[in-house]
């Protein structure tokens, strides 16, 4: 499978704005081009929201699994999964909240959202995640991942079919099990069994902890115009 990482800047640093401005008064091919190089990297937002996990000093020694930990699809008509997911939803804002101060507060969330994230997976045949602890039947993580999704609304891209990684949270005191990986295992499972080839998903240049993760996983580094991507045969 072919796994693409888009890490998004949300401002310029101040090397950038200088280089920005030296391509734009003296660059041959025109300052259209220059804003082009930076432009991208000003979006809204993006759709992916990850939250960073702790990775401990043995993580390289650990195997992506941890055996007190199964992996199974999130039922929003159980209320205790409704809840536990809300909780891991609202846990992960404020996480992004601290990044981006135009996040709504945690509190703000609730039922609304979890409608979203299920209308979301009914348009592009995703999945819910839930990493649940055997032992103690405590949701430790959850992922959302959709399987079908397209190029088309990309301008630059050709067409393609890919699964999409849009939520991946672990809980504070469950980080550094390596139960992130094991929830993106799952979405890789999810979207081959999809018949799609590709899977990326999206995060902001100022979470190296998600970084980490995803090179982990096997998502080597290369540069895109979206700010950094990272690919893997």
């Amino acid at each position: 499978m072919r796994k693409t990482l888009v890490v998004h800047d949300l401002c310029l640093s101040p090397i950038q704005i200088v280089t920005l401005l030296f391509l734009v008064f003296h660059s041959s091919v025109g300052s259209s081009s220059a804003w082009l190089l930076y432009s991208r990297t000003l979006k809204t937002y993006p759709r992916s929201r990850v939250l960073p996990p702790r990775m401990t000093s043995t993580d390289d020694d650990k195997p992506i699994n941890n055996a007190m930990v199964r992996i199974r699809d999130c039922d929003l008509q159980n209320n205790s999964d409704r809840t536990s997911l809300l909780s891991l939803v609202r846990e992960l804002q404020a996480h992004e909240v601290a990044v981006y101060d135009r996040m709504k507060r945690p509190e703000d969330l609730g039922d609304d959202y979890l409608a979203y994230l299920q209308d979301e997976c009914h348009e592009h045949a995703g999945h819910i995640l839930f990493a649940v602890n055997d032992e103690t039947t405590c949701v430790q993580g959850y992922a959302v991942v959709l399987t079908h999704m397209t190029s088309a609304d990309q301008i630059e891209e050709v067409d393609y079919k890919y699964g999409s990684v849009t939520e991946l949270a672990v809980t504070a005191t469950s980080r550094g099990q390596v139960i992130g990986q094991q929830l993106l295992q799952e979405c890789e499972q999810r979207v081959q069994k999809a018949g799609v080839s590709y899977m990326r998903t999206e995060v902001l240049a100022s979470n190296p902890g998600a970084h980490r993760v995803y090179h982990k996983f096997g998502f080597p580094r290369s540069f895109d115009h979206d700010g950094e991507e990272v690919m893997k045969a």
